[in-house]
């Protein structure tokens, strides 16, 4: 029953990043390629995997919190919490990256380049979260500020592969091609 808490704030922040999407009819991916100049229609195996992704960032941000407990177990292996409370301390910063950019959601609606402003804040809520059970030290924060973006592109290369091999999307549809 110890667990259930941060189980419930995460699903929380799933539940409410879903509502404010569909409150705002509002698509991360087609945010973002519109505001680069793209073509978000573009019937590209990236785009597919991109929509898939995007539409289904529930089942995939277990991964992420996975992915952050190992990072933090493998970088801070002094610290005395076993790799399980590791996970249920990246739900609790999970669900809150979740609420506040959820919450910011209609700026990036009428901005889309503020979307950007959503990696800043998940960077610096897991930043935050990872010192905040480990002890302030330059090489403390040092380490949690590689983590962060290496947990985050490693993985959002995960999921792009999982959920290319799922659509029967080829690999190199993946890679950008000039």
């Amino acid at each position: 029953m110890a667990f259930t808490p941060p189980v419930r704030f995460f699903l929380f922040g799933v539940a409410y990043y879903y509502i404010m999407r569909w409150l705002l009819n509002w698509d991360p991916v087609d945010s973002a390629v519109t505001s680069s100049g793209g073509d978000p229609s573009a019937p590209t195996g990236a785009m597919r995997v991109n929509h898939w992704m995007s539409q289904n960032v529930n089942l995939l941000l277990p991964l992420l919190l996975l992915i952050l407990a190992s990072f933090d177990r493998l970088l801070f292996p002094r610290t005395p919490l076993r790799w399980v409370e590791r996970l249920v301390h990246y739900l609790f910063a999970a669900g809150t990256y979740l609420i506040i950019s959820s919450t910011t959601l209609p700026l990036a609606k009428l901005w889309p380049v503020f979307q950007m402003f959503n990696f800043i804040v998940i960077f610096g809520v897991i930043i935050y979260a990872t010192l905040s059970v480990h002890r302030r030290s330059v090489w403390n924060v040092a380490k949690a500020m590689v983590m962060t973006p290496v947990a985050f592109v490693a993985y959002i290369a995960l999921c792009s592969v999982l959920v290319a091999m799922l659509l029967g999307v080829p690999l190199t549809d993946l890679v950008v091609k000039r």
